[in-house]
Formats: structure tokens, C-alpha cells, sequence
């Protein structure tokens, strides 16, 4: 509702299939559900306590992170500020969730600080680099007609902008730049600007995608030692790449 949507994960949107109304109602109820599905668990008051914690400031956060989103706009970033825009952005709303879904799954397993701390940084490295993966799907159009590319129309600052940012001349930036600018503000080109922009990043755009997601393993296993479960970890993580890549 917020983006200005019309699909999700290649289906309409709630609120096109049902009505605003209705869709917000849902959307709202499902912040509070969780939290009564929490305290069916049974399990001691002091865990529940901090799992109860946890999505308080997970979603808080979300929400700062959506706040950001919807309003920086390309036009109004200096090339050096588009990355750090993307990343806290991206930490925000789509890693705050992530490494909330993995730190209540450590927390009510009984894990210790370190392991919840290491699982929570996982999941926000996750989230950033399946956001990664989003943006530039939605560029290419991998993400769906309907999709594509809604981002540059709304003038959104995405990663394909911060890796354009780092790789182009800066006069070459400047002028896509102003095009994005221009397009947000209804004048141009979708599609010429979205192919000129994928260009930009170079034979392999999803290079980062890979490296962020290996690192974020990588760093996951020295942090937690040799476990059963990291087979497991990598699959879904391997799973989560390529379906948003498909």
C-alpha cells in the first residue's frame, strides 16, 4: 500500500484483491498475532519475556527503516551518500526481520548471548543481501512485469544505484542520475533508464549478491563452531537466492 503496489511475490496485492480496508485490518492484525502464537509456546516466563522483546524493536525498527524508504529519493543524494542510504535502509526494513526470525528461534532454543548476537547478524546480513537481490530483480524485470521497474519511477534509492554510484565516472552517474530524478517526477523513460542503469553494473550484476551472502555464512560458522545445522542453513540460504532470483 505504501510503495504504491500493484503485485507481490508475483501475485496481486491485498489490497487490490480485497480492498484497502479490509487489507490494512489484515496487515495490522498480523503485527499482534505473532505475539499470541509467542505466549502458546509454554515455555519459562523469562524466555518468553525477551521473546516478547525482541519483535518490539524489530518492528519499531522495521518501521524506521519503511520511513526512509519512502523518502529519500535519488535526485536528492550525493553520489557518496547513496550507499549508506541503501545499507541502513536495507538493515532496517528487510534485515531487522530476518535477524529478528533467526534470534527467536535461537532465544527459545535456549541459546546463549553469543549465539542469539551471531544469528541476529546473520539474519540482518541475510535480509540485506535478499534485498540486494530484490532491487535487482526488479530492475531487470526478473521480478515480474508489473514489478518493473517500479522502483525507478518512484525514484527509490536501491543497491543497483549505490553499485552504479561506485563504479561509474562520476559525470556518467550525474546523468543517469538526473534521468532517475526526472523519471520520479514524470518525465522519461522507464524502461530505456532501467536497461541503461542494469548496463552500469557490468557482466555480472549479482556479484555482490554472492558475496554477501557467502560472507554472511562464512562469518556465521566461525562465530557458532561446527554444527549440524549449518548444512541445513546454507541450503535455505542457497534456496532464498534462487527463488528471488527466479
Amino acid at each position: 500500500i505504501q510503495d504504491g503496489s500493484v503485485q507481490r511475490r508475483g501475485r496481486a496485492a491485498l489490497h487490490r484483491q480485497v480492498g484497502l480496508p479490509v487489507a490494512l485490518n489484515t496487515g495490522n492484525w498480523l503485527y499482534f498475532w505473532p505475539l499470541t502464537l509467542l505466549s502458546e509456546l509454554g515455555l519459562p516466563a523469562a524466555v518468553e519475556c525477551r521473546l516478547h522483546r525482541l519483535p518490539e524493536a524489530a518492528v519499531r525498527r522495521c518501521h524506521e527503516g519503511q520511513a526512509l524508504d519512502l523518502t529519500a529519493r535519488i535526485g536528492d543524494l550525493h553520489p557518496s551518500e547513496v550507499r549508506a542510504v541503501c545499507r541502513l535502509m536495507s538493515e532496517w526494513k528487510t534485515g531487522s526481520l530476518m535477524g529478528l526470525a533467526a534470534a527467536l528461534g535461537a532465544t527459545a532454543a535456549g541459546g546463549d548471548d553469543t549465539i542469539v548476537e551471531a544469528l541476529d547478524q546473520f539474519g540482518i546480513r541475510l535480509g540485506v543481501a535478499l534485498q540486494m537481490q530484490n532491487d535487482l530483480c526488479e530492475l531487470s524485470g526478473a521480478a515480474g512485469p508489473l514489478k518493473h521497474p517500479e522502483d525507478l519511477v518512484h525514484g527509490r534509492v536501491t543497491w543497483p544505484w549505490a553499485w552504479a554510484a561506485e563504479r561509474l565516472p562520476a559525470w556518467t552517474f550525474d546523468a543517469l542520475q538526473v534521468r532517475g530524478a526526472k523519471l520520479a517526477a514524470g518525465t522519461g523513460d522507464a524502461a530505456v533508464l532501467a536497461a541503461d542503469l542494469l548496463a552500469a553494473l557490468g557482466p555480472d550484476p549479482r556479484r555482490p549478491v554472492r558475496e554477501g551472502l557467502s560472507a554472511a555464512y562464512a562469518d556465521l560458522a566461525s562465530a557458532i563452531g561446527p554444527h549440524p545445522v549449518l548444512a541445513a542453513v546454507k541450503a535455505e540460504v542457497d534456496r532464498l537466492e534462487r527463488k528471488y532470483t527466479g
